[in-house]
């Protein structure tokens, strides 16, 4: 569930600059959020009880400071069924957000803001996601 850095890297290096890029976000939420293991000095978080659910709103909250401009959520939902999915494999709910760019993206979930305010929300609200970037190009 952590961010992979490296193919961020490389796919910034050959995406297209001027092209936008979607980010679709599949979530199943904890029961009840785990902060423990993402606490530390350099974590400022409020990291009090809540549900896995609850923990994504405040990561929702936080994230809004630093959303590139002209970023937009063009689809979210919960989940009616997970009709083809690995035996096990569930999801609470679908995102799907446009960014203007993959430099916009990158630079957002690197900066130290996110490191320190926002992403411990997320590991401890997410029981289990997948987050693959999208090219709005079908052939």
């Amino acid at each position: 569930m952590i961010l992979d850095d490296a193919a961020l890297d490389a796919a910034v290096k050959t995406y297209d600059p001027t092209k936008p890029v979607y980010m679709l976000l599949l979530s199943k939420y904890r029961e009840t959020a785990d902060y423990a293991p993402y606490l530390n000095d350099s974590v400022s978080v409020d990291s009090s009880p809540c549900t896995g659910r609850e923990a994504m709103v405040r990561y929702r909250t936080a994230i809004a400071a630093i959303v590139p401009p002209n970023t937009s959520r063009q689809f979210a939902s919960t989940v009616v069924v997970n009709a083809i999915t690995p035996k096990g494999e569930t999801w609470d709910d679908v995102v799907l957000i446009k960014f203007p760019d993959m430099k916009g993206f990158r630079e957002m979930v690197q900066c130290d803001l996110y490191k320190r305010e926002v992403v411990a929300h997320r590991y401890a609200g997410l029981e289990n996601s997948r987050l693959i970037l999208l090219d709005e190009t079908v052939e």
